[in-house]
């Protein structure tokens, strides 16, 4: 589990990174709904994994599910609320996210133990697609955000680019050391 988690994790932070590009785009309604599609195919696939390497592998819809929420949620509740109620906006979806997280694990663990990994996998997807539903049908329209051209926002989307860049050479420098490592063992142990 804690490998998936880590995969999760490092599949969120390119969609974190490119996040100033992103929003340029798109409006912040559409990137919340399509956050809840990406968390019902991640949910979806989890279910149906055959295996360890295919669970792994759902986890890159992480990028496009909690990745794109995250940021995106900032973004919405700036929009859809007066300056002075933002911060209370934002307690709002905090508040959320983690009274979610108890109640999810609590009911997960719950199920796990009444009735089965199955059974638990299944109502996270069904929840999953209920949830994705609720914000299809309910999200409020925002408009486009307009970012003013100065040099500020091209030096801090430059950045963002290089750390993005630094982030993904430092990854597939560490997988090639874990291949060698791995070759390495089955070398010394055959």
């Amino acid at each position: 589990m804690g490998t998936a988690s880590a995969i999760a994790a490092i599949c969120e932070l390119p969609t974190l990174f490119l996040f100033g590009y992103i929003i340029r785009k798109f409006r912040c309604d559409l990137l919340l709904k399509t956050a809840g599609i990406f968390f019902t195919i991640k949910a979806l696939g989890t279910l149906l994994a055959p295996g360890i390497p295919v669970f792994y592998g759902v986890q890159i819809f992480q990028m496009l599910g909690w990745g794109l929420m995250t940021a995106a949620s900032v973004y919405y509740v700036n929009a859809l609320m007066e300056p002075e109620d933002a911060i209370k906006g934002q307690a709002y979806f905090t508040m959320a996210y983690t009274l979610g997280s108890v109640l999810g694990s609590f009911l997960g663990g719950t199920l796990i133990d009444l009735a089965g990994v199955h059974a638990m996998l299944l109502f996270s997807t069904v929840s999953a697609f209920i949830g994705a539903l609720i914000v299809l049908i309910f999200a409020e329209r925002t408009s486009k955000i307009i970012f003013q051209k100065n040099t500020a926002n091209r030096y801090y989307f430059h950045l963002s680019a290089v750390f993005f860049i630094c982030y993904f050479s430092f990854i597939i420098f560490h997988l090639f050391r874990f291949h060698l490592l791995c070759l390495f063992a089955q070398i010394s142990f055959h």
